[in-house]
């Protein structure tokens, strides 16, 4: 790392000012450079002062004249082709330090989106979450996800079936008592058609789920986090007397939920808890 430094030659300074960030290759790289170019002009210094020496016979300055000229031709090419290598080593050598910043940035980003879904998975798995997105059509009821007892069904619209409706008890609010039927705004399960099933679901099959609209009901990843903040979901960290809340704080979940998506919403390895 280097911000200043000055090229002198045969009396005359080049100062080059700013900041360069270049590794050892390519610092031996461009100081190769400038002695090829000092090379150069102290060869053609002297093949000028050859030049005007007037010590010679004629027809010998013509036989030196035409050496000079092949030796000029033949230097002047291999200088050519080296400045050229080193040139084109230079470029590659920056293309492959931005790729490597750039794939080390895209790892980094791809390990934080991982974990933070695995956060977000252990509050996905909770009573309060899976309950409500069980694998069949009934939904699940207690700390023991056992099955809705009074033969309640999910519907085509997820809000019940037949008379069996879930809005007869479920209101806007808890009802108050213990293991009293809970509520909030808009209660009901994901429609028939689809299920968003959390229950067996690993962290990676429910990543991919989540973050597909043919299977989350059509929702962009902004829709998700617009739909982490309604009532509905909130619900899961007041859910009345006699149930338990998910691990995480609601601030926790949405900032890991957040996080999943602002860094690629890339889906956990499979295998991974």
């Amino acid at each position: 790392m280097f911000k200043n430094f000055d090229l002198n030659h045969r009396g005359s300074t080049v100062k080059i000012t700013g900041a360069l960030q270049l590794n050892q290759g390519t610092c031996t790289r461009v100081l190769y450079y400038h002695a090829c170019l000092n090379f150069l002009v102290l060869f053609l210094s002297r093949e000028k002062y050859k030049a005007n020496s007037k010590h010679k016979h004629i027809n010998m300055k013509i036989q030196h004249h035409s050496l000079k000229f092949s030796r000029i031709t033949l230097y002047s090419s291999c200088i050519i082709i080296a400045l050229s290598v080193a040139t084109l080593s230079f470029k590659n050598d920056d293309k492959k330090v931005r790729r490597s910043i750039y794939t080390s940035t895209s790892e980094d980003d791809s390990t934080v989106s991982q974990k933070a879904f695995l956060e977000v998975y252990k509050v996905l798995m909770s009573p309060r979450c899976m309950n409500c997105h069980p694998a069949g059509d009934v939904p699940l009821n207690g700390d023991d996800n056992h099955l809705h007892p009074q033969g309640v069904k999910r519907g085509v619209d997820g809000k019940g079936l037949y008379a069996l409706k879930c809005s007869n008890c479920h209101q806007t609010e808890n009802t108050p008592g213990l293991n009293m039927p809970p509520g909030a705004e808009d209660w009901h399960l994901p429609s028939s058609n689809m299920k968003l099933v959390f229950q067996g679901r690993s962290p990676h099959d429910l990543a991919m789920q989540l973050k597909d609209p043919k299977q989350n009901g059509g929702k962009s990843l902004n829709d998700l986090i617009e739909h982490m903040k309604t009532d509905l979901v909130k619900w899961g960290w007041q859910p009345g007397e006699g149930r338990t809340t998910p691990s995480l704080s609601y601030a926790e979940f949405f900032n890991q939920f957040k996080l999943w998506i602002d860094k690629g919403a890339v889906a956990p390895s499979q295998g991974s808890n």
